[in-house]
């Protein structure tokens, strides 16, 4: 439901306190700390789509107000609006940081280097000389859940800045969520040479690699170098070897697929970006 709201840019239902995931969490469970870091990720998720949503209304209502001749104190009423929006966001942003910095104190071991030891069919080179192995799978889940949330909530603060007058601050911003974007992307590739020896074997196990190759693709897809392009490519690839070996995927395929991701750069059709 909430990468449903991602793709319309709607808000989830998940948003709203009385459906929080952690709600749901059962103490019993064999998995509850799991369960529980995995609910907390997914509420922090789930505002997402509310912020897009608002960032549409303002920025269209503003745009149809441009064309009417505006006054100087609606725009200032919208660009108010707009830095609200972005101050929510970067308080989400801090929110899930300080969560996963907390999850590395309490659990320093749960992640090591290793030499990639799955093959992925692809005329493309392996993206990294080394990669991530975790303790369990469900570390490997929160890893590329987490990453994966990284990249969605700094591309909307990447988008909001495009509304927002040039300032340093913008500029900092931008850069710093562009670093961020990017080290997150290599650390879901860097990931999947371990999560592939679970794929197929569970729906679940599936999504936990669904969302975040689509995820890294679209932020890769508004990069013009070359070794994004090959990363992106080689997400496909792996994408292609997950679909045929989880063979219920395809219901999902508007959501979890990669091969419609475009990209959209210009500041006017920002609004029209979709995840």
């Amino acid at each position: 439901m909430i990468v449903a709201g991602l793709l319309a840019r709607r808000p989830s239902l998940l948003a709203h306190p009385d459906w929080s995931a952690i709600n749901n969490v059962k103490s019993n469970d064999d998995n509850s700390t799991f369960a529980l870091e995995q609910a907390q990720i997914f509420d922090i998720l789930a505002q997402l789509p509310t912020l897009y949503y608002k960032q549409d209304i303002i920025t269209l209502s503003s745009a149809a107000e441009s064309a009417n001749t505006a006054t100087s104190s609606k725009r200032k009423s919208s660009l108010s609006d707009l830095q609200s929006i972005l101050g929510q966001a970067l308080i989400l942003l801090d929110k899930i940081k300080g969560k996963m910095k907390q999850w590395k104190v309490s659990y320093p071991d749960t992640e090591y280097t290793a030499f990639p030891c799955r093959i992925v069919p692809s005329v493309q080179p392996y993206p990294c000389t080394v990669v991530t192995h975790f303790s369990s799978r469900y570390r490997a889940y929160l890893s590329t859940l987490y990453n994966s949330t990284i990249i969605l909530i700094n591309q909307f603060i990447v988008s909001i800045n495009w509304f927002l007058p040039d300032t340093p601050t913008s500029a900092s911003l931008i850069i710093s969520a562009s670093e961020q974007i990017s080290a997150a992307v290599m650390e879901i590739i860097q990931s999947i040479d371990y999560e592939l020896e679970y794929i197929g074997k569970t729906a679940r196990d599936s999504f936990y690699l669904f969302f975040p190759i689509r995820t890294a693709c679209q932020a890769l897809t508004k990069s013009t170098s070359a070794e994004s392009l090959s990363q992106k490519l080689w997400l496909e690839d792996v994408h292609t070897l997950i679909a045929n070996r989880a063979g219920a995927w395809t219901y999902s395929k508007t959501i979890f697929g990669v091969e419609s991701i475009g990209c959209i750069n210009t500041p006017e059709n920002m609004v029209s970006l979709r995840w």
